[in-house]
């Protein structure tokens, strides 16, 4: 049997963030209402799946005319937290780059 030392050295520089911002930058003044908006959207079509009113994503697209593929992308709002949720309405939520209103206009 061979014994042979070994010891790890780490190479190169660590992956992550190196330094993150004390404050993150806030959702501006309309933009909570936009996402509170969709969010009970969503939970209103999640509703109607579940009871039945509706019977499938193509059903809330034709009574909507939200795009069948819009509709699937937004139905996880219904689960969010209610934490978050009231993040978003008290405006401490804090700002995503890739956010984008329900109606398809650009994020502020």
């Amino acid at each position: 049997m061979i014994i042979a030392p070994f010891s790890w050295q780490p190479q190169g520089r660590r992956k992550g963030v190196a330094n993150q911002p004390s404050q993150l930058p806030r959702l501006d003044h309309d933009t909570p209402q936009e996402i509170l908006t969709t969010i009970a959207q969503a939970r209103r079509w999640m509703s109607g799946l579940i009871d039945g009113s509706l019977a499938s994503t193509d059903a809330i697209d034709e009574s909507e005319g939200r795009g069948e593929r819009n509709v699937r992308k937004l139905l996880p709002l219904a689960c969010l937290s209610p934490t978050i949720i009231r993040a978003i309405a008290d405006g401490a939520a804090p700002k995503q780059s890739h956010y984008q209103p329900a109606d398809g206009s650009s994020a502020p």
